[in-house]
């Protein structure tokens, strides 16, 4: 059978397993794994700062958000917002 489908035992094994685990061949679910910790607040604090003081650094905003935070859940944050911290030169 793993012929067949051109995979390893190792491979056709760990599919059985699975779909016996699972009840189905189907990918599973991807996407957020755990609760979101910045609210809807923090998102519009960072919004208004950034619109005050464009050059204002992710550690700066990190500190004044309700919640503590990596700066690469801020930096993600702004990402999803579409919003950058480029210094004007």
């Amino acid at each position: 059978m793993a012929r067949r489908f051109e995979v390893t035992q190792q491979g056709l094994h760990q599919i059985r397993r699975k779909a016996r685990q699972r009840g189905t061949l189907e990918p599973a679910k991807t996407g957020p794994k755990g609760h979101v910790k910045l609210t809807d607040a923090d998102v519009q604090l960072m919004r208004q700062q950034i619109q005050i003081n464009p050059g204002i650094t992710l550690i700066q905003l990190r500190d004044m958000l309700s919640v503590h935070v990596a700066e690469s859940t801020v930096c993600r944050a702004l990402q999803k917002m579409n919003l950058s911290l480029k210094k004007s030169r």
